[in-house]
């Protein structure tokens, strides 16, 4: 299993509940619709808002809920298609889960490839949802939504996780 993880604030966490997992590698890049570097905005709240978008909306609403004052700081860190990752590393995923705080669209871009040889995927969806549902329904036949319900499309006033099988 492999897990991207580029924000400082969140990676302490990961680094902790993954100490006894030796099946799980922690890379600290950015996944993307490109390779490179690019501008990381992590968040002073939780880090559960931590996004390569600069105005991720929902990062307000939960330092707010935190009682904090919503800080964004910048870090440049790596960035990396999920094609590009698959195949440097050999490696055939059945199953992706990808939770990318709005940036979700450009993840699924990044890993066209990958999407078509896998079994299933958990996306949580917050913007681009035409996109998206175009996205996972040339790569799956069923989806779901959180609540398990079986859905031909993707609402688009919808903010949650989207399931997706073959």
């Amino acid at each position: 299993m492999i897990c991207f993880e580029p924000g400082l604030n969140n990676r302490k966490y990961i680094e902790k509940n993954l100490k006894n997992f030796h099946n799980v590698t922690l890379d600290y890049s950015a996944v993307s619709n490109e390779d490179g570097f690019t501008t990381f905005y992590e968040d002073n709240a939780t880090g559960q808002n931590n996004s390569l978008m600069s105005n991720y909306e929902t990062a307000e609403s939960t330092a707010q809920s935190h009682l904090v004052t919503l800080q964004r700081m910048e870090n440049r860190v790596e960035v990396v298609k999920i094609d590009t990752y698959v195949s440097k590393n050999n490696i055939s995923p059945d199953f992706m889960k990808i939770d990318v705080e709005g940036y979700d669209l450009y993840a699924l871009i990044g890993a066209k490839e990958t999407l078509k040889n896998l079994k299933a995927m958990m996306i949580e969806v917050t913007y681009d949802h035409v996109e998206i549902e175009k996205i996972l329904l040339e790569n799956f036949s069923i989806m779901w939504n959180e609540s398990g319900k079986k859905i031909q499309h993707i609402d688009i006033n919808y903010i949650g996780n989207i399931f997706a099988s073959k």
